[in-house]
């Protein structure tokens, strides 16, 4: 005989595990962690806008000419400020780790998501200056090329 499940909840809630806590010598490891991420941080978005501001300063001394080599230059620097600041963001849900209790699980995981975006915008930088860079070699290769035969047929 098939049980009766009509007045059976369609859903059953869980109760939440009990959340992981890390112990004293590990929360030292999080905090020494978070003091790390926030000086590089720091000194990555220092270094993000001092490369910024030299390829400004490269184009206004250099007039166009200058803006192909300064863009690369200026787009690194905003790359690096902008990861500086998200990795100094990401040092927040660490240091939680050490200074709270009960959430430890939920903060290392919101750090790893701010490391995730910091780190899939990096890549996605690294990958377009790599397809950039082919290709420049590529143009290189073509047009010393294309001036040999010239010179060849010049001279024959």
């Amino acid at each position: 005989m098939a049980e009766d499940l009509t007045n059976a909840p369609i859903f059953t809630v869980a109760k939440p595990a009990a959340e992981y806590e890390f112990a004293e010598a590990e929360s030292q490891v999080f905090l020494g962690l978070a003091r790390s991420m926030r000086f590089v941080g720091m000194a990555q978005g220092i270094m993000g806008v001092a490369l910024f501001l030299v390829a400004v300063a490269h184009t206004w001394m250099g007039g166009p000419p200058a803006l192909l080599s300064s863009a690369p230059m200026a787009l690194t620097g905003a790359l690096s400020l902008v990861t500086g600041v998200w990795l100094r963001r990401a040092a927040d849900p660490v240091e939680r780790i050490a200074t709270t209790r009960g959430d430890d699980i939920r903060n290392l995981m919101e750090a790893m998501r701010a490391l995730s975006q910091m780190f899939s915008l990096q890549r996605a930088y690294f990958m377009a200056a790599a397809v950039l860079f082919v290709a420049s070699l590529v143009a290189a290769v073509l047009a010393v090329t294309v001036f040999a035969h010239a010179m060849a047929s010049l001279f024959s």
